[in-house]
């Protein structure tokens, strides 16, 4: 993790940015080694910040009730699953070889993807 000071000025520029346009920021504390909304940011050179995460907001009103999980490869591939799947190398997937016919690709459906690093992309139906 870098401050604003140590990141790239372009990168630092467009968090900065995205909280003018009313994005919320977090920031890292690290004595509970987590991040925190920064409800009112004082954006100091050496703290740590970053856009508020947001994760995938499938429509589930209209998405059969067979998909139960969804979530994007790395490679920006999205998928709905029948049972929660597993995260490998670069994509998520059935856990086991048989349950494999257990997923659909979903590319037509559109809906908020969020910026969550793809590790993080994998949400449970509510």
């Amino acid at each position: 993790m870098k401050s604003l000071k140590e990141m790239p000025r372009d990168k630092a520029i467009k968090i900065v940015e995205a909280w003018l346009d009313g994005s919320p920021l977090e920031y890292y504390d690290s004595l509970i080694d987590t991040w925190v909304k920064s409800l009112d940011p004082v954006l100091a050179k050496f703290s740590v910040y970053r856009v508020e995460r947001t994760y995938p907001q499938p429509p589930w009103d209209v998405i059969d009730e067979e998909w139960q999980w969804f979530a994007i490869d790395n490679d920006g591939a999205r998928y709905f699953y029948e049972k929660e799947p597993a995260r490998f190398a670069d994509e998520w997937g059935p856990s086991t070889p048989e349950s494999m016919p257990d997923c659909e690709g979903s590319t037509l459906l559109v809906f908020p993807l969020g910026n969550c690093d793809w590790t993080n992309s994998k949400v449970k139906r509510p």
